[in-house]
């Protein structure tokens, strides 16, 4: 290989180490360890989420850092929306980052939770519109 070329495989592992970043944050908002909950969200407490040595994870970076929820680019909270968004958990999680992020007083990213929110609520609203007709000419 020249050394110009670049490694193989190199775009798939960058996309599956940045997919693992908003599967791993998307696990520890919906189901935090013993007391985790309590300690990203208390007042002066760390709002990072600790990410455990995994051996899907060893060789990657992500295995020895933490995400902090604080941190997240737009482009990773993209991410966050579209993998919450396909696993039909968005409000459930989104309300969780809200919540940590007021309280470190993240205001730019709890806007952005927050609008997703929003949107993902008139999503529901209006399908329900639909499912209520479709279930009155069943009764």
């Amino acid at each position: 290989m020249s050394a110009t070329m670049a490694p193989p495989f190199s775009a798939p592992f960058t996309a599956l180490r940045s997919s693992s970043k908003s599967l791993i944050l998307l696990s520890r908002l919906l189901f935090p360890r013993n007391g985790e909950a309590e300690e990203i969200g208390a007042a002066g407490k760390e709002t990072s989420i600790l990410i455990l040595a995994t051996s899907e994870l060893a060789a990657s970076e992500l295995a020895t850092s933490e995400i902090k929820i604080t941190e997240i680019t737009r482009t990773e909270f993209e991410e966050l929306v579209d993998l919450a968004d396909k696993n039909h958990v968005l409000v459930r999680a989104f309300d969780v980052a809200v919540g940590i992020l007021q309280e470190a007083q993240d205001e730019m990213r709890a806007e952005w939770f927050r609008a997703a929110l929003a949107t993902e609520r008139a999503r529901i609203e209006n399908a329900k519109s639909y499912l209520y007709a479709i279930c009155g000419t069943f009764e």
